[in-house]
């Protein structure tokens, strides 16, 4: 396999996992602001779709477009960027981490380290 390629792959499963996880993480704060909801005996977020299931979205929109949470004396691109490379390089190493090899489950734990450096 390529760099080419495994730099493609990598970036797909980067996005699958910030897919999987923001979306569980936003339905996981509709659950409970519902169920907050319910024990304070009033009406839950469900006024965005059917049984409110739109209300993750609309809360993202709400986020994105308030003012600017920037603190005003940084610089600007470098504090926008730091996140994102932070975030790519941990979900990048532990992308590329084979799961196929090296995982005894019966004994209930990992040669994941071996593995990788190849003295498995």
């Amino acid at each position: 396999m390529g760099i080419g390629t495994y730099i493609l792959v990598s970036l797909v499963k980067i996005a699958i996992a910030l897919l999987v996880l923001l979306t569980a993480v936003a339905y996981t704060t509709l659950l409970e602001r519902k169920v907050v909801a319910h024990i304070q005996n009033r009406w839950g977020p469900s006024r965005v779709g059917p049984f409110g299931i739109w209300q993750p979205l609309a809360d993202g929109l709400k986020f994105i477009f308030k003012e600017d949470l920037t603190p005003p004396y940084v610089n600007k691109p470098l504090y926008l960027l730091a996140p994102v490379v932070a975030l790519t390089t941990a979900l990048t190493a532990g992308s590329s981490r084979r799961l196929d090899h090296g995982a005894d489950l019966h004994r209930g734990h990992s040669n994941w380290s071996l593995d990788q450096a190849g003295q498995h």
